[in-house]
């Protein structure tokens, strides 16, 4: 509550690694007892918000998504973000976007960079335009903790996202273009769950 309350940014493992430090307490303990000291917090943290009457999946989606903050109150805003988000009308497409990325990209085996050349369909042409496109656009409102803008930004990536499933086969029998296409859902997936793990929403 101290935390959220005054507003402070700060890492909870990097400030419980100092206390470790100054209790001298045994190299060779501190990350498993890290581990432990932070599910304990994230617990907690989870039960004040369940209490204030935010839904569990909300919260979920955002404290189990893929890069989750140990920062307190940057986790906070992208919840109250997140509880505001699945309010609106165009949240629905989003989530469906979202769990349909999120499904083909457990297919992923290794992370690949983009080639351009590999890109024949016009659908997946457009859907990588837009992603650079709202990719730069993210980036200042994430720096600002702004997460409305940020899923407002990536609200810009239903049509064409949805556009991509009904004219693509992601998995095509070549090789280098089906890893091709899941490289471009990866990139996909970064943006539409840079606040919270929307697949995890149940409704």
């Amino acid at each position: 509550n101290i935390v959220i309350e005054n507003k402070y940014h700060l890492s909870s493992t990097k400030v419980l690694a100092g206390i470790c430090a100054l209790l001298k307490i045994d190299e060779n303990r501190i990350s498993e007892l890290l581990t432990q000291i932070m599910d304990f917090i994230k617990l907690r943290f989870k039960n004040m918000l369940l209490d204030q009457g935010v839904r569990y999946d909300i919260i979920d989606s955002v404290l189990q998504n893929t890069d989750v903050s140990d920062d307190l109150f940057d986790l906070y805003l992208k919840i109250m973000a997140m509880k505001n988000f699945v309010t609106k009308a165009e949240a629905a497409d989003l989530i469906q976007a979202s769990v349909r990325v999120n499904n083909l990209c457990s297919k992923l085996e290794n992370e690949n960079i983009i080639s351009e050349r590999l890109l024949q369909a016009p659908a997946e042409q457009e859907l990588y335009k837009q992603v650079i496109l709202v990719d730069k656009e993210i980036i200042p409102a994430l720096v600002k903790y702004d997460y409305a803008t940020v899923l407002q930004l990536a609200e810009k990536m239903t049509v064409s996202v949805n556009k991509f499933f009904d004219d693509v086969m992601v998995m095509d029998k070549d090789e280098a273009i089906k890893n091709n296409r899941l490289a471009l859902l990866s990139q996909v997936r970064g943006i539409v769950n840079a606040v919270g793990n929307l697949s995890l929403l149940v409704g």
